[in-house]
């Protein structure tokens, strides 16, 4: 993937030497034994001590500045103020909530939160859009002096670059000369166009604020069906609250069972929603119910606009096989977006 002309910087690689400039940087006690976690944007390593304590250290790829490193760490402290079990920072060796390492690689300690289940399944959104309404209204409360713009590599892409995007997507696969992406290509440039026309009447009257950016499975964890972590913010930005919701609803609506969704998948999404605004204290405007459809319905734009001009061959090649199978639950969506208003607005 690239960011402008640049190539996104590679992960960066887990190992024993990664471990002990981690080690130094933040005073630790060198682990009994220590594991990667994973992550696609951040390595993860979970450190484990003899007592049975743990901390994880996340090392950021060049992509991610102190600046926004910063901004997310002050949006993990208001979302501890307000309740919700989000980990907290171990400062490094000089104090301050982040170091860079001799090689550059800016790395970030915090506490080790244990946890067995994602939030993937009905019963489980339901919790997590309450904890989601409460995120949101510890958000709003933080004004950065600078904006906080979404990461180029995020799950999201704006409605008002839609259309360039989508243009630049269509034409790649064009490009590839295979009728099966021809023929994808017209039908996603089709789709976005339509939601377009129906989404400009709807833009006022939304709120826009600070978001956490992945709302969904090993990023929402329980223990049992107790809310046990928010974790990983990476992909926090300023965009439109509903946005949020939208892409934690479309995941759901991917899980095996819910496509092509029907009634029932619309009952769920109205109860997840009503959830979302029985525990916010700014409850969802009217052209925020009624936009939020169309934005569940726009969700393959960010594959189509966003990743797929960005990525390398086969990168590109493989996101677009993934859009020809999400595509479908788009537009049954917006096939029957009548059932959808219906069912989000008073």
């Amino acid at each position: 993937m690239t960011v402008g002309s640049d190539p996104v910087p590679p992960r960066v690689v887990p190992n024993v030497g990664l471990v002990e400039s981690v080690v130094a940087a933040f005073y630790l006690p060198r682990p009994m034994h220590w594991l990667d976690l994973g992550g696609l944007w951040t390595t993860n390593l979970r450190f484990d001590y003899a007592d049975g304590s743990a901390v994880v250290a996340r090392a950021h790829r060049g992509v991610t500045t102190p600046e926004r490193l910063l901004a997310i760490q002050s949006a993990k402290t208001a979302a501890r103020r307000s309740g919700l079990p989000v980990p907290a920072p171990i400062p490094a060796a000089d104090g301050r909530g982040w170091s860079h390492l001799p090689d550059g690689t800016l790395v970030e300690v915090e506490e080790h939160i244990d946890w067995d289940t994602p939030m993937r399944t009905f019963s489980l959104l339901h919790k997590g859009f309450s904890a989601l309404a409460r995120l949101h209204d510890a958000l709003r409360t933080l004004h950065p002096a600078t904006p906080v713009p979404s990461p180029p590599h995020a799950t999201y892409l704006d409605p008002d670059q839609v259309a360039d995007g989508v243009c630049r997507g269509a034409s790649r696969m064009r490009a590839w000369r295979e009728p099966r992406f021809a023929t994808l290509a017209d039908d996603v440039q089709r789709h976005c166009e339509a939601i377009a026309d129906k989404e400009e009447r709807l833009r006022h009257d939304q709120v826009r604020q600070l978001v956490h950016g992945d709302f969904w499975d090993n990023n929402v964890v329980f223990r049992g069906q107790q809310l046990a972590g928010v974790l990983d913010f990476d992909f926090m930005g300023q965009r439109d609250r509903i946005e949020e919701l939208a892409l934690t609803l479309w995941f759901y609506l991917l899980e095996p069972g819910n496509n092509p969704p029907g009634g029932v998948q619309v009952q769920q999404v109205r109860e997840l929603v009503n959830a979302y605004d029985q525990s916010s204290t700014l409850r969802l405007s009217d052209a925020e119910r009624e936009r939020l459809p169309l934005a569940l319905a726009r969700q393959p734009a960010w594959i189509a606009g966003g990743w797929l001009p960005a990525l390398d061959d086969a990168g590109a090649r493989a996101q677009a096989a993934d859009l020809a199978a999400r595509l479908p639950t788009a537009e049954a969506i917006l096939a029957d977006l009548s059932t959808w208003t219906a069912a989000l607005t008073p």
